[in-house]
């Protein structure tokens, strides 16, 4: 688990979002491959997305806490730190040994 699959959090939960909204004209609309296409990048970004949270949950809290909040609910540094009421280099501290623990997940 890299900071990169971090930050792809929100942009494949969006994309994940998009396909949920757009299964409703497909089932209207679509062929069975189209679906069959549809199912399979569905079941891949939602695999994706357990992954990181599964990886993260495997964090002391407060390193789980920093992490939710940087890139699952997108805040600025200065918001996790405001957050969490710690100082914003305790926070970077906090951040950087989560980074560490996830390099093997």
């Amino acid at each position: 688990m890299t900071k990169y699959d971090l930050r792809n959090y929100k942009p494949t939960k969006a994309e994940l979002d998009e396909l949920d909204r757009m299964r409703f004209k497909l089932d209207r609309h679509a062929t069975e491959e189209l679906r069959a296409i549809y199912e399979e990048k569905r079941k891949a970004l939602a695999a994706n997305l357990k992954r990181i949270e599964d990886a993260i949950e495997c964090l002391e809290p407060i390193e789980r806490q920093v992490l939710r909040l940087r890139y699952i609910e997108g805040l600025e540094w200065h918001q996790v730190a405001a957050r969490v009421h710690y100082s914003l280099s305790d926070v970077h501290r906090k951040h950087s040994h989560a980074l560490v623990k996830l390099q093997d997940k």
